[in-house]
């Protein structure tokens, strides 16, 4: 069977042209001028005898022939690399690049990091720590852990889990007896802030759990990274509001101590994130669904206030 197909540098460089919309970003990513992706493009067009490109003075729009290729070519495209991979590149492992926040990677991803490896063994992780959204169209990421209220439309997502916040200090300063009197007593005793997580709004700054002049009467002690505002008041440096993802193994290991039982759940969650493209990549589907299938796992950790 002769297959009649337009030729393949042309469909290439449509591909590019569709996922980025823009000749240049195409240009870019194949490694050719953007006259001659523009030129692919004009010539796939006069060979299919239609137009799948508007052409505007700083962007195009895409045809309603255009929008039909859209999915069908990048799947095409997408499957062709992954059949093509494990020959040109014999045992192998596939790369892919997980983006999530730092003191979560610290807390919850790294220590995790040992089971992926046992159980993606022809996975090349690569982890990069960001506090930005990540834009697939324009980064390498694969996967990304965003903290979000809901990602944005058009991408592939699961809820992995929420959070609580409660305070937090040393066992030994929530055994002193003002620490044991109860909320009221508590915000006596030298306080730790995290600008950071505080720009989030409530509970995340003591002036959500007390009234200001309160927490006025003493310098105060700040901190714009999470574990260091954990390493403090696990140095007994006074009390933070924690985290659940952030605290809960040191917590089990006698690191940190909850001195009142007051949790309050945070509005915003954590959710793995990808592009519909990335998540048509076998090895990127399957390290997805491998997330989303403990979902419930670590919502049971982290989402309810503990008893």
């Amino acid at each position: 069977m002769v297959r009649r197909l337009p030729p393949l540098n042309a469909l290439h460089a449509l591909d590019a042209v569709l996922r980025h919309g823009s000749v240049k970003k195409a240009a870019q990513e194949i490694g050719v001028t953007p006259a001659a992706v523009s030129q692919h493009v004009k010539q796939l067009e006069q060979t299919l005898g239609v137009a799948l490109l508007v052409r505007h003075p700083r962007s195009i729009t895409l045809t309603a022939e255009g929008e039909r290729l859209l999915q069908p070519l990048a799947k095409g495209f997408d499957q062709l690399e992954a059949a093509i991979a494990p020959l040109t590149h014999p045992g192998r492992a596939v790369s892919v690049v997980l983006s999530t926040l730092p003191s979560l990677g610290r807390a919850w991803l790294v220590p995790m990091i040992p089971e992926l490896q046992s159980r993606f063994v022809h996975l090349g992780l690569t982890v990069r720590t960001e506090a930005t959204l990540v834009d697939f169209d324009r980064s390498d990421v694969a996967l990304a852990i965003r903290y979000c209220h809901a990602p944005e439309r058009g991408l592939v997502s699961v809820r992995l889990f929420g959070e609580t916040v409660s305070p937090v200090c040393s066992p030994q300063l929530a055994h002193t007896a003002e620490a044991r009197r109860g909320l009221d007593a508590l915000v006596r005793l030298p306080l730790l802030h995290d600008t950071d997580a505080a720009r989030h709004g409530a509970p995340f700054g003591w002036d959500d759990w007390t009234s200001r002049a309160a927490i006025s009467q003493r310098p105060a002690l700040s901190f714009s990274d999470a574990t260091l505002l954990l390493d403090a008041a696990e140095a007994g440096l006074g009390i933070a509001l924690g985290r659940s993802p952030l605290v809960h193994s040191r917590l089990l290991r006698g690191r940190l101590a909850q001195p009142v039982s007051e949790q309050r759940r945070t509005a915003r969650a954590y959710f793995a994130v990808t592009s519909r493209r990335q998540y048509r990549k076998p090895a990127i589907r399957e390290l997805f669904d491998w997330f989303a299938g403990r979902a419930s796992e670590w919502s049971a950790q982290f989402d309810e206030p503990s008893a």
